[in-house]
C-alpha cells in the first residue's frame, strides 16, 4: 500500500512538471502602430509596443526574443534583424498637475522637493508643463525641457493663503480637453509623440458638485494619468483608481518624493516598451504583392493580441 501511494505521488509530480513545462513563460500583449518598407533596400520596418497582462510596459526585449515570419516562413538570421528605437525622433510630454489646496500647506516643502526631483530625473526626450489647482486651475508653465525654468516655477508656487476647496475633476477636464494645449499622441516610424499626466492630490473633489467623476473619466478617455496620492482622511482612493492608468500611494509626506520617482520610472518603462524592429526581406521579385508579416515573442502565450499580424507590399523589391 505504501509503495502504491509513492507511485501515485510520483505520477502526480511528473504530470505537474509536464504541465509547467508546456505553459508559456509570458503573457505579453503586442500592439502594432506602423509598418513601412524601403523597396530599394528590401527593408521592412515595424513599430510596436509590448505590455504585460497588467498593462505595464515590457522593456529590454532584444532581437533573440522575437520570431519573424513572412508568408508563414520564419525569417533567418541572414535578414539582419535589428531593434533600434533611438532611430525614431520622439517626445514625451508630461503634465505635472499639483493639488495645492489648504491641506497641502503643512508639507509644501516636501511637495516642491518631490516635484523638483521629478524634473531632475527628466528623460532625454521629455518635456514638462506645470499646473496647480485648488478651487481654480493655474497654468504655471507651458511645455519645456528647460530644467532651470521648471524648477524656478516650482519654487514660485504659493505656500500661504491657500484655499480649502479642491476642483480635482475640473482640473483633469481642463488639461485633457485642449483648454490650455493640444493633447498630442501618435506613434509612427517617422516620429513618436506621447503625452501623460502626473497628478498629485491628498484629497477629493469638493469644489463643484455639478462636475462629476464620470465627466472627468469621459474627458480623460484613455489618456495616461499617473496618480501619486498622499494618504489622508479626505482621500477618495476608489475615484482616483478609476482615474489612474497607474496609482501609487504615499503613506506619509516623507514618501512623496519616492512615489514621484516611482511614477517617473513607470513613464520611462512604458516609453521603452516601444520597439522599432527592421530587417531585410528575402523577397527579390519587384512585382506588387501583398505579403503576410507576423511577429511573435518566443515563449509567449497564444492569442489574438499576443502576436502581431499585418501585411506589407513588396513592390520594387529586387
Amino acid at each position: 500500500m505504501k509503495n502504491l501511494i509513492l507511485v501515485l505521488l510520483a505520477m502526480v509530480l511528473l504530470n505537474a512538471c509536464k504541465k509547467n513545462k508546456n505553459e508559456p513563460l509570458y503573457n505579453y500583449k503586442m500592439t502594432k502602430y506602423d509598418v513601412q518598407v524601403t523597396p530599394t533596400e528590401r527593408k521592412v520596418s515595424i513599430l510596436f509596443q509590448v505590455l504585460d497582462k497588467e498593462g505595464i510596459g515590457v522593456d529590454k526585449l532584444t532581437e533573440p526574443n522575437f520570431n519573424i515570419y513572412e508568408n508563414n516562413e520564419i525569417i533567418s538570421s541572414e535578414a539582419g534583424v535589428q531593434i533600434d528605437p533611438s532611430k525614431i525622433p520622439s517626445t514625451i510630454r508630461t503634465v505635472l498637475l499639483l493639488d495645492i489646496s489648504s491641506s497641502v500647506s503643512d508639507f509644501m516643502d516636501q511637495l516642491k522637493e518631490a516635484s523638483i526631483a521629478l524634473i531632475n530625473s527628466q528623460l532625454n526626450d521629455q518635456e514638462f508643463a506645470i499646473f496647480t489647482f485648488d478651487k481654480d486651475i493655474e497654468f504655471v508653465q507651458d511645455f519645456t525641457s528647460d530644467k532651470s525654468l521648471l524648477i524656478s516655477k516650482i519654487n514660485q508656487i504659493p505656500e500661504t493663503d491657500l484655499v480649502s476647496s479642491t476642483n480635482l475633476y475640473g482640473a483633469l477636464i481642463d488639461v485633457t480637453a485642449d483648454t490650455y494645449f493640444e493633447w498630442i499622441e501618435y506613434y509612427t516610424i517617422d516620429e513618436i509623440y506621447e503625452t501623460n499626466i502626473v497628478l498629485f492630490t491628498d484629497g477629493k473633489h469638493n469644489a463643484d458638485p455639478s462636475i462629476t467623476l464620470n465627466m472627468a473619466l469621459s474627458s480623460i478617455d484613455g489618456r495616461k494619468v499617473y496618480v501619486a496620492a498622499l494618504q489622508s482622511d479626505d482621500l477618495k482612493e476608489d475615484a482616483l483608481k478609476q482615474i489612474a492608468t497607474e496609482y501609487v500611494l504615499a503613506e506619509n509626506t516623507d514618501q512623496i518624493k519616492t512615489k514621484f520617482e516611482e511614477v517617473q520610472g513607470k513613464i520611462e518603462k512604458l516609453s521603452n516598451s516601444l520597439y522599432y524592429l527592421y530587417y531585410t526581406s528575402p523577397i527579390t521579385n519587384p512585382a506588387s504583392r501583398e505579403n503576410d508579416l507576423e511577429i511573435k515573442i518566443k515563449d509567449n502565450a497564444e492569442g489574438a493580441s499576443n502576436s502581431i499580424k499585418t501585411k506589407f507590399n513588396s513592390l520594387g523589391f529586387n
